[in-house]
């Protein structure tokens, strides 16, 4: 199974755990100017997919390999939608950093 669809796969199962297994002790997300640890990326996303707000609309893989994944698909932000550019670097074997970028759809 790919790192992608591994991804996929925990995300589609809410599957925190897993998730939280994966991710690397130095994980850090960032996404436009906000940056979080590994600890604050789990408690969010632990509360995303509690209330049902965690969704994977159309994202389509761009680029993977053993290094990196790059990631395109559209998100939704309480009824602004745009379309995000996302590239996941690994280390170890790991997610270790993940870089969203959300451009504006228009």
């Amino acid at each position: 199974m790919s790192n992608f669809d591994k991804m996929i796969k925990l995300i589609e199962e809410k599957d925190i755990k897993g998730m939280e297994e994966w991710l690397h002790p130095d994980f850090l997300f960032v996404v436009d100017y906000e940056m979080e640890t590994r600890e604050e990326w789990l408690k969010e996303t632990k509360r995303l997919l509690d209330e049902d707000e965690f969704s994977i609309l159309n994202i389509k893989l761009l680029y993977e390999d053993e290094n990196v994944i790059v990631q395109q698909g559209k998100y939704d932000d309480q009824g602004s939608q745009s379309n995000t550019v996302s590239t996941t670097d690994l280390r170890e074997g790991r997610l270790w950093r993940q870089l969203v970028n959300r451009l504006a759809v228009g």
